[in-house]
């Protein structure tokens, strides 16, 4: 009787000591699961971070500041967090001039401002290829005016203008990259008329006086072929046909004083009219959609 109430006695020893062994390993997974938890929340938290902040990076782009020191004299300025690569700015249509960035946070240039009215563009890459733009226009007055106005003999030609208070030695002028071409005026006005070749271009005119100050103005000009037009007589009727490679809008003509005027369209139009008896002075005037025209002139008698 005693030994089975010792058996007894151990098997329950053993078996709070296996409920106890069982309760330290549930709590060390536990544990385990929890910090293992954490470091993965602490991992993707860091990892996120170092993402954004890479981002950020790789997202921010250079700051351009430009600052008036003098009504002439202008100081560009460009910084930034990370390494500038290059920084390109030029005026008006001119060719662009390149600062190298040599690894540097900081660029500052001084720039002279052109009299009359020019604008400014200036565009800054650092090394991971972002890059910012900046344009403004900046107007200085000068002793030279310069006017563009179209010609009152042919409105497909372009009329220059000069006015100083000096002297004007010479101007030069050019369409887009052409070579310039200069005029000698050693006066203080001039006007100067020039056509312009077919199309969109861009001209560019400077002007230099006896003092050795320049003044350039730059405008785009479009160009066109005036419109053609014939006028011949059959006896009865003068006839006239018009012909224009854009298209054609308005066809005037005269007849001993009376005027008459037709809207066209097309590149192409024939009007016939009756001639009076003696004689017959006409004027025709064609004009094509761009407002160039061209005029005839002539007499017949019936």
């Amino acid at each position: 009787m005693n030994q089975i109430l010792s058996v007894s006695n151990d098997t329950k020893k053993k078996s709070k000591g296996g409920r106890a062994d069982i309760k330290s390993v549930s709590k060390f997974f536990a544990i385990s699961i929890i910090l293992f938890g954490i470091f993965i929340i602490s991992s993707a938290s860091y990892s996120m971070y170092k993402n954004t902040v890479q981002q950020e990076k790789i997202l921010s782009k250079p700051v351009i500041t430009v600052i008036s020191k003098t009504q002439s004299n202008i100081l560009l300025r460009v910084n930034h967090t990370e390494k500038i690569q290059k920084v390109l700015y030029h005026w008006n249509n001119e060719q662009d001039i390149e600062i190298e960035g040599n690894n540097r946070n900081y660029i500052e240039q001084d720039l002279e401002v052109p009299v009359g009215k020019n604008v400014l563009y200036v565009k800054a890459i650092d090394i991971y290829g972002q890059e910012i733009e900046y344009e403004n226009t900046y107007e200085l007055e000068g002793n030279i005016d310069i006017r563009f106005e179209q010609s009152e003999e042919n409105s497909a030609n372009i009329k220059i203008i000069l006015e100083s208070s000096d002297t004007i030695a010479y101007m030069t002028y050019r369409w887009d990259d052409e070579e310039e071409k200069r005029v000698d005026i050693n006066d203080t006005t001039k006007e100067e008329t020039i056509e312009p070749p077919k199309g969109l271009h861009t001209l560019t005119v400077s002007a230099v006086d006896e003092n050795n100050n320049t003044v350039t103005k730059t405008q785009q000009v479009k160009g066109v072929i005036k419109p053609k037009v014939e006028v011949t007589a059959d006896g009865e009727n003068f006839n006239m046909v018009a012909t224009d490679e854009e298209g054609l809008k308005e066809l005037r003509f005269i007849q001993n004083g009376k005027g008459y005027k037709i809207s066209i369209e097309g590149k192409e139009f024939s009007y016939s009219f009756p001639l009076v008896e003696g004689e017959n002075k006409l004027e025709v005037i064609v004009i094509n959609t761009s407002g160039a025209e061209e005029t005839v002139r002539v007499m017949f008698n019936k």
